[in-house]
């Protein structure tokens, strides 16, 4: 993997920043539930925090108890994911 400060030239000339992708944490904060990448039942907030919605929409009212953020459904990543698309690429 890739750290935040690595930079690539793939294409002579162009130099480009590489991004660490999103931390998928496998379980809520609050409640240890699990939550597998593909999980519809995974929410976070801008920092990652993550929780299960249950939590979310319950005790924690849509916003995350670390930061004071919303709570917003965290993406799912698939099981077996493809290619990695290139940055930039449409």
């Amino acid at each position: 993997m890739r750290s935040a400060d690595e930079t690539v030239a793939d294409t002579p000339g162009i130099t480009r920043r590489i991004e660490p992708m999103l931390d998928m944490k496998g379980a809520c904060e609050r409640c240890h539930v699990a939550l597998p990448p593909a999980s519809e039942a995974a929410m976070m907030c801008s920092f990652e925090c993550t929780f299960c919605a249950s939590c979310a929409t319950g005790a924690l009212a849509g916003r995350c108890p670390n930061c004071g953020g919303e709570l917003v459904r965290r993406p799912r990543r698939p099981i077996s994911p493809g290619p990695t698309p290139a940055a930039g690429a449409d």
